[in-house]
Parts: C-alpha cells; sequence; structure tokens
C-alpha cells in the first residue's frame, strides 16, 4: 500500500508503465508482491501499468534445474516458462499462491 499511495503522489498519469526489480525477494515472493499491487490497484483506477522486469526472480529455478546440463535443458525450459506465465498473470492481478 505505501509503494501504491507513492506512486500515486509522485508519478504523472503520462507515464505508461512502471516495472519492478525483484530487489532480492524470492521468486514467489516478487510475483505475489505484484500480483497484490496489482489487485489494490483496479485495472480501471489505475493511470499506469504495473509490470516486472525481474532477471534472478525470473531465472532462478531454471539456472537451478537446468545446472548446465543437456539433459535438463526442457526442466529449465519449463521453470522458466511458469515463472514467466505466472508473473504475467500477476501483472494483470490475476494471480494465485495456488498456481504454484
Amino acid at each position: 500500500e505505501a509503494t501504491l499511495r507513492t506512486l500515486r503522489r509522485c508519478v504523472p498519469p503520462a507515464v505508461r508503465g512502471i516495472v519492478f526489480l525483484s530487489g532480492g525477494q524470492s521468486e514467489t515472493d516478487s510475483t505475489l508482491h505484484l500480483d497484490l499491487m496489482n489487485k489494490l490497484m483496479n485495472a480501471t483506477t489505475r493511470p499506469w501499468a504495473l509490470s516486472f522486469s525481474y532477471g534472478r526472480a525470473l531465472q532462478a529455478s531454471a539456472i537451478e534445474l537446468w545446472n548446465g546440463k543437456p539433459e535438463n535443458v526442457k526442466a529449465g525450459q519449463d521453470a522458466f516458462y511458469k515463472r514467466a506465465r505466472l508473473n504475467a498473470l500477476a501483472a494483470k492481478g490475476e494471480y494465485d499462491p495456488s498456481m504454484e
């Protein structure tokens, strides 16, 4: 709520979108926080899109599963796709932790 309050006070409506970094949060925490902000700010009342620009919080599981081994490529790709899909849902306020 504090982040959204600050954004409302300081970011002009002419700004098309705001993207967040994960800032050391876990993958699930990053996704959850993005989703909560989008749920708190109804898409019809917020002047800008709230989305993500995650590095580690988007790739960590994929890299860990892949581990540089050819036989793990599919598992890494699947993990990356899942996290990207969940973050895309969170950017619309449609994520639910049960999707993990």
